[in-house]
């Protein structure tokens, strides 16, 4: 018997319904899917904000890493006219995903509405910086 082993490929596990997800990859549970995201941006743009909150604040149990979770509680609260509620869920987003020009802009709107106009103007910056096509 020789001691040399013969490499073997990893293997890729197959999803729950046995099927092996393009690319090998599956979604984890700490991994929101396209659906979910959708669900909390169609109650929003009905303008359905309590029922979009309760959304997003599940959102951000089951998703406590995602940054749309969070950026999408502070949107709607924003939409509630509870700026002071808005400024955490905000700035989670943003230490989540510091790289989402939208929710700088978001944080510079609550900061601004907060009376604290230089972190707005600076909140507006970075969005700029992150996005300059999007100076309307």
């Amino acid at each position: 018997m020789s001691s040399h082993r013969k490499s073997e490929k990893p293997r890729r596990k197959p999803h729950r319904n046995g099927r092996i997800p393009p690319g090998g990859v599956r979604r984890t549970a700490n991994a929101p899917s396209l659906s979910d995201k959708e669900a909390i941006v169609t109650l929003f743009e009905a303008a359905r904000f309590s029922e979009a909150e309760v959304a997003a604040r599940s959102f951000t149990e089951r998703f406590p890493s995602d940054g749309f979770a969070w950026k999408a509680l502070g949107t709607v609260l924003v939409q509630q006219g509870r700026s002071q509620e808005a400024l955490g869920p905000l700035q989670h987003a943003i230490q989540l995903s510091p790289r989402e020009p939208d929710t700088h802009n978001s944080l510079g709107v609550v900061l601004k509405a907060l009376g604290r106009l230089e972190e707005a103007l600076a909140s507006y910056h970075r969005a700029l910086e992150l996005k300059p096509d999007d100076a309307d």
